[in-house]
């Protein structure tokens, strides 16, 4: 969908940004929002409770997936940024994740780990602030000027040292509305076609457990040059049930050579060494390096595998 450009434009002074419309203003975000306003004091209630959200539990696409309900007693020492509804959070550590996300109306008290920026705006509307810090371009420059390799971070200030573009307040409403009515449309449209990868899904498990538990179906049998199984019998484990006659069912230990256990101690994670595969990084039929990047010390990997 084309939508009609606007009469005049002008160069905005910032190489990322690049041309924007002519009554436009361009400044540094530290000049319309404030960064880091509040924090919970080391004196606070050790039973003041609150949900909880750290960085792997933020992305670009689905913003804010998980929040997790803790006092401060128990709580990670990061455990300390205040938000409040029409914040946006950036994330400042591991920004190659991309983590950013609006914060909402909700009932909750919520907290986020130190490792993100909390935007409040103070000049600009907040849900024009939200899209403004998700468009690509400025993700981009927050990556770029982060530090470190396998923990990349970058400070605060610096993110306010980057420049935005600044309709006036009644285009920045517009510019939102506009935003939410197609991201709605899109989200709805992503739903479809995550309710149809599901029940695709379901069936290539249903197809590997019918093929690897009762051999191939008769036609595909033929086509490889085998008989199809006709004959089955009971293979005395409940949830297996019937196998070919011919097969044998036997304990899985009898094909594996060997195998390692960390028997439920977790090692503790460094910022480098060897990689760390975790729940987040299984997916279905593979590992998704990507989801989540952690890592244990060599000597505790040594430890492990003995």
């Amino acid at each position: 969908m084309r939508h009609p450009a606007y009469p005049e434009y002008k160069e905005s002074g910032v190489q990322w940004l690049r041309q924007v419309p002519g009554h436009w203003e361009v400044k540094r975000l530290k000049y319309s929002a404030t960064i880091n306003d509040e924090a919970l004091p080391e004196t606070t209630d050790p039973d003041f409770e609150f949900s909880y959200v750290d960085i792997g539990s933020v992305n670009p696409v689905e913003d804010i997936t998980n929040m997790e309900t803790m006092t401060f007693e128990n709580a990670p020492s990061r455990a300390r940024r205040k938000v409040a509804p029409g914040d946006t959070i950036v994330s400042t550590v591991r920004t190659y994740l991309r983590a950013t996300a609006p914060i909402l109306e909700s009932a909750e008290t919520l907290i986020v780990s130190t490792g993100f920026a909390v935007i409040q705006p103070r000049k600009l509307l907040s849900g024009f602030l939200a899209y403004a810090l998700r468009e690509s371009s400025f993700v981009e420059s927050v990556v770029a000027r982060s530090t470190g390799v396998s923990y990349p971070a970058v400070n605060a200030s610096e993110i306010g040292d980057i420049a935005i573009p600044l309709p006036s307040e009644d285009e920045q409403t517009a510019i939102a509305d506009f935003l939410d009515r197609e991201m709605g449309r899109i989200d709805t449209l992503v739903a479809k076609k995550r309710r149809l990868i599901a029940l695709l899904k379901e069936k290539r498990t249903a197809r590997i457990s019918r093929t690897v538990t009762c051999g191939l179906p008769a036609d595909a049998a033929r086509e490889f040059g085998l008989e199809p199984h006709t004959r089955f019998k009971d293979s005395g484990i409940e949830w297996l049930g019937q196998v070919p006659e011919g097969w044998e069912v036997l304990p899985f230990t009898k094909f594996v050579n060997d195998k390692s256990d960390y028997r439920g101690k977790m090692p503790e994670k460094t910022d480098n060494g060897i990689f760390l595969v975790t729940a987040k990084n299984v997916q279905m039929g593979f590992i998704d390096y990507e989801t989540s990047k952690e890592y244990v010390a060599e000597e505790d990997y040594d430890a492990i595998m003995q």
